[in-house]
């Protein structure tokens, strides 16, 4: 597996281009290769501390990031992380954390909303115990694009089917597991341009911001936008 990273850019879908809220300029501005200096790390009896500055690959500062580990009598790992926007930033597409796994761990189960879904697309389906692998997420789009998002999600197994990773919270959260990093997504102008690799990428998101209907309707309704405020997102690694 891969260490976490705090991710805070999805791949650009066709309404994210002709958005009004501008969360195109993400990609341009370089939010989806986000590099961090690290300011403190404290090691406690059961407990890492760290904080650090996130930049764009711009090198332009835009936010900061606290994050505690803590490591539980059970085996889990509790993290905690806090990410706070520089006053500089005007959209985000997403604050969440990413990571990669080996495709031989493609073996998932969640409990959560069943189909694609979106704050502003939360209305199709149930929340219910779901199988899939991260190529039934990855939606074929005409135009490589972000896809597979499931909303109001409280847990998510990896399994290469002897060992399980699991990824719980007490609060709701967002999770997609595709085939397809980011920047792989982003280059493909068509979906035979789209690279194999040999690990998936998932995605465990606080927040993510609606998709709206630009390409052919209103831009995303503003309560469906990120507050541009410190957010604070817990889960369990198991």
């Amino acid at each position: 597996v891969s260490p976490l990273k705090l991710s805070l850019y999805r791949p650009l879908t066709e309404n994210d281009i002709k958005d009004w809220s501008g969360v195109a300029k993400t990609k341009t501005s370089g939010f989806d290769n986000l590099s961090q200096k690290a300011t403190s790390f404290k090691v406690k009896k059961n407990c890492i501390e760290t904080s650090a500055l996130i930049f764009s690959s711009e090198n332009r500062q835009v936010g900061k990031m606290d994050v505690s580990y803590l490591f539980n009598s059970d085996s889990t790992i509790s993290v905690k992380t806090v990410f706070s926007p520089d006053t500089s930033v005007k959209v985000l597409s997403r604050i969440g954390l990413m990571f990669q796994m080996p495709n031989e761990f493609s073996k998932i189960s969640y409990l959560g909303k069943e189909y694609e879904t979106y704050v502003d697309r939360n209305q199709c389906g149930f929340v219910r115990l779901c199988k899939t692998t991260p190529d039934e997420m990855f939606h074929s789009y005409v135009v490589p694009q972000a896809s597979g998002n499931r909303m109001d999600v409280r847990y998510a197994t990896f399994s290469d089917g002897e060992t399980d990773l699991t990824i719980s919270a007490v609060n709701p959260f967002q999770f997609s597991a595709l085939p397809y990093s980011d920047a792989n997504i982003d280059n493909a102008k068509h979906l035979n341009e789209l690279l194999p690799e040999e690990m998936f990428t998932v995605h465990i998101d606080a927040k993510q911001m609606g998709i709206g209907t630009a390409t052919c309707g209103p831009s995303v309704l503003p309560q469906y936008l990120i507050p541009l405020k410190k957010t604070t997102f817990e889960f369990i690694i198991k």
